[in-house]
């Protein structure tokens, strides 16, 4: 029955009217929010000489991707509520529903747009997002801050870039001690303020305490001079452990295909992967997320017109929606703060508005 209906010339009638709704909803949104970007970088740029207009443009550009795949679940439910309602206003699901279509049918073909476009983000989009995203940052960070301090993860630790007014670091560790927050096996290449080579410190142990590097078991290789070895060594610098902790790249800066080498990267140095085995997870809970959405618009829009309130229903599911789409963020919340196990954080918000969608739509059946 499905596959059938999926194949029919009204079900490609109906999901090429989503399209277009999504399409046009897509530019509005975009539009607006780049508007809210531009005026806020210009906000920012008020007491910076560093920017001029074409570099914020420049920024407000890169950050579309990113925006196109967070605003993806509330673009689908504006478009679904708009094109199922006119398409209802226009008596087209009514004939639709005479031939014997149900909702379920009309809803689960607009699911494949859905399915669809997931794979298009995933595949195009959201590699985009996550270069553009980071080289945004970048600019941004360059033209209003500017950081002391870059965290990589790499297959032989984590690696650490340390500026201060006399020094710059570059420092290597194969592996964190999160519980006792100290390093293991670590190594610094140190440079004078004009970037000539000093020395190279190994040290079996290091922790920071107090703006200060408390190295254990040192050897110090000196520029042109002989190696030795101490017992201890006290260096001083601006980090702090939990400073470099959250330096880490964010999950957005880092496309889905290569998050999971990312994860075991970060397992492997002692680092927490658990907002990145979020973030992967959570590309497949917004899918079914958006079907979840897409029966909530059905189930709330899909009326008959001469019953009345198609209005107020209308308002309902944007409202309803938009508080689900609310809970969804208080759930994934959770779900990093470790109160929820990983799957259950990500897939509860779908399974909830699925079932809340299928007990309209057996009502609105039934009636």
């Amino acid at each position: 029955m499905l596959a059938d209906y999926w194949q029919s010339t009204i079900n490609r009638y109906f999901s090429r009217i989503f399209l277009v709704w999504i399409a046009a909803i897509t530019a509005i949104v975009i539009f607006v929010i780049s508007l809210i970007d531009i005026a806020e970088f210009s906000r920012r740029t008020i007491s910076s000489t560093r920017a001029g207009f074409a570099e914020i443009i420049q920024m407000v550009c890169l950050k579309i991707p990113n925006h196109i795949q967070l605003l993806l679940p509330f673009i689908v439910l504006i478009a679904a509520i708009i094109c199922l309602s006119r398409l209802n206003k226009t008596q087209e699901i009514v004939v639709a529903r005479g031939f014997g279509i149900s909702i379920w049918q009309i809803a689960s073909g607009l699911c494949l747009v859905i399915v669809t476009l997931s794979v298009l983000v995933l595949v195009v989009i959201n590699p985009l997002a996550a270069v553009m995203s980071h080289k945004q940052e970048q600019m941004e960070q360059r033209i209003f801050s500017g950081r002391d301090v870059a965290v990589t993860v790499l297959e032989d630790g984590v690696w650490i870039r340390e500026n201060t007014a006399d020094r710059s670091s570059i420092i290597n560790a194969q592996k964190l001690m999160v519980g006792r927050k100290g390093f293991e096996n670590i190594s610094f290449q140190n440079f004078s303020a004009d970037y000539n080579f000093v020395e190279r410190i190994d040290a079996k142990a290091a922790y920071i305490k107090n703006k200060m590097w408390y190295l254990k078991d040192v050897t110090v290789y000196p520029n042109r001079h002989e190696r030795y070895h101490q017992e201890s060594l006290q260096i001083k610098t601006d980090l702090s452990f939990n400073k470099i902790l959250n330096s880490n790249l964010e999950p957005k800066y880092i496309s889905f295909w290569m998050l999971p080498d990312y994860i075991e990267r970060l397992e492997k140095s002692g680092l927490s992967s658990l907002s990145y085995r979020m973030y992967w997870h959570s590309f497949f809970g917004r899918i079914g997320f958006m079907i979840a959405l897409i029966f909530l618009a059905a189930a709330f829009t899909i009326r008959p017109v001469r019953q009345g309130y198609t209005t107020l229903l209308t308002v309902l599911a944007l409202a309803s929606g938009l508080a689900l789409h609310f809970f969804n963020d208080i759930v994934y919340a959770l779900g990093l703060a470790r109160r929820l196990p990983i799957l259950v954080a990500v897939w509860a918000p779908a399974i909830t508005v699925m079932l809340l969608s299928a007990t309209l739509i057996l009502h609105l059946e039934e009636g």
